[in-house]
């Protein structure tokens, strides 16, 4: 006698099962992967991250947002009345390692 209609459908929902979990192990290896060769393990150093970590909870600029300023550079130039407190926020924001100023 023939499997009756549920045994057929509880081996077809297992045998999907397995496929399904094959499936998501296969992505998340893929993703994992993808991960490690985008962005380094730890992208600041320690001290970067104590310094930046309050700006860097903010959602909009977070890890990311850090790299982006941290690889950014600005010329200002003369730091008298604007360019002082302008070089004092640069700085505080973390853009770039080398900041020039020139004189006029």
């Amino acid at each position: 006698m023939a499997d009756t209609y549920d045994d057929v459908f509880a081996q077809r929902i297992q045998q999907l099962e397995r496929e399904i979990h094959s499936l998501r192990l296969q992505q998340s290896s893929k993703r994992e992967d993808s991960d490690k060769e985008r962005t380094p393990r730890i992208p600041l150093e320690l001290e970067e991250y104590v310094r930046y970590g309050r700006q860097m909870i903010i959602p909009q600029i977070g890890l990311t947002g850090q790299l982006a300023l941290k690889k950014s550079s600005v010329i200002v130039i003369g730091a008298g009345g604007l360019g002082c407190p302008v070089l004092l926020y640069l700085v505080a924001a973390g853009v770039g390692r080398r900041l020039h100023v020139w004189p006029y």
